[in-house]
């Protein structure tokens, strides 16, 4: 059971994990990478992709919604905890950097002192508010 938790943090830190609170008019890019990382890790796939614009984004959501289902499907008990635990991720938003009419918000996902995972996310905004393009790890 133990490695089955650890499978599921490794899959779900390395695509998501953040924390942050519901959807607002006029956010920032931090305060969108924060809501669409609070969406992804409580399970709201659908409103985590609201704060997107690209089928590339679409196929990053269903990836993770697969591993979480396939990891419960083999061992519901770990996903729960697992699931519990995510819940506690931190997030650090660190430079934003402006590309041309897009930003570029590099994040940490924190879960605890050895498991961390560094995170850019590419951003533009839309009809007054800023959408994921695309998340990428941090080299």
């Amino acid at each position: 059971m133990k490695n089955t938790i650890i499978a599921i943090f490794v899959s779900l830190t390395v695509l998501a994990g953040c924390t942050g609170s519901g959807k607002a008019k006029e956010m920032g890019p931090s305060e969108t990478v924060e809501a669409f990382c609070s969406a992804l890790i409580s399970g709201e796939y659908e409103e985590a992709f609201s704060f997107c614009d690209s089928l590339q984004m679409q196929s990053y959501i269903d990836n993770i919604r697969a591993a979480f289902n396939e990891a419960a499907r083999r061992d519901s008990s770990a996903a729960a905890i697992a699931a519990s635990i995510l819940k506690e991720a931190q997030v650090e938003i660190g430079e934003i950097s402006k590309e041309q009419d897009k930003r570029m918000v590099n994040y940490t996902i924190i879960i605890n002192e050895d498991l961390k995972k560094e995170k850019i996310a590419s951003m533009k905004k839309e009809e007054g508010e800023w959408k994921i393009e695309a998340i990428t790890d941090r080299v």
